[in-house]
């Protein structure tokens, strides 16, 4: 099983700053709610529903810290960052209002922006490197909003929403490829709003 948790709140988050590439680090409500995530990892954990053994994150250092957070909150290493996590990269829109980030690009092409299929096969292929790196292993990996969304809609095949901070969606690997469990804590019936059955993917090669 493998948690991708989006980092906690930074000042950029709370003003609707268009973040991306730009290396914010956390404020104190992302750190407390880091932590708080940290204590619903611990309580699945000690339930027997996953054995988290390890924490990874992107090496952006708002994902960092978000993960060395829920690391010591779960007494389970911090292993390692992975770079090909960090967020993607939005160019000249970065430090833009979202809104007005919108208005100006409605087209997504900001001078210097990471296209979306880029940043799909790297999302892909930072999750097979994490399954390859664990091998069976529960790991939590903390990333960021776009770049996980991007993974999951390529598996599944579905428009996902909104990512809160600090929240967690699961999915695992199997013989058959990859299922997604939930998206955000919700499952995918409720993310949808519709029957959905979980979701098996095969990962195209990155």
């Amino acid at each position: 099983m493998i948690a991708l948790v989006r980092h906690g709140e930074t000042d950029w988050n709370a003003a609707h700053l268009m973040q991306g590439s730009s290396d914010i680090p956390l404020n104190d409500t992302g750190r407390q709610q880091a932590r708080d995530a940290g204590d619903k990892l611990a309580a699945e954990r000690d339930a027997g529903e996953h054995a988290w053994s390890a924490v990874v994150s992107s090496s952006a250092i708002r994902a960092r810290e978000t993960g060395e957070l829920i690391a010591e909150k779960l007494g389970v290493p911090f292993i390692r960052v992975y770079p090909q996590w960090f967020e993607q990269h939005f160019g000249d829109a970065e430090g833009v209002p979202v809104e007005e980030a919108m208005r100006r690009w409605p087209n997504r092409d900001p001078e210097g922006f990471e296209n979306d299929e880029q940043a799909r096969l790297r999302a892909l292929g930072a999750l097979e490197q994490v399954a390859k790196d664990f091998d069976g292993r529960d790991v939590i990996v903390v990333a960021h909003g776009t770049i996980i969304r991007s993974a999951l809609m390529s598996l599944t095949g579905r428009e996902l929403g909104f990512l809160g901070n600090a929240t967690a969606s699961r999915l695992s690997q199997g013989a058959e490829g990859w299922t997604v469990h939930t998206f955000g804590g919700e499952t995918l019936e409720d993310e949808l709003g519709e029957p959905a059955a979980e979701i098996v993917a095969e990962v195209e090669p990155a």
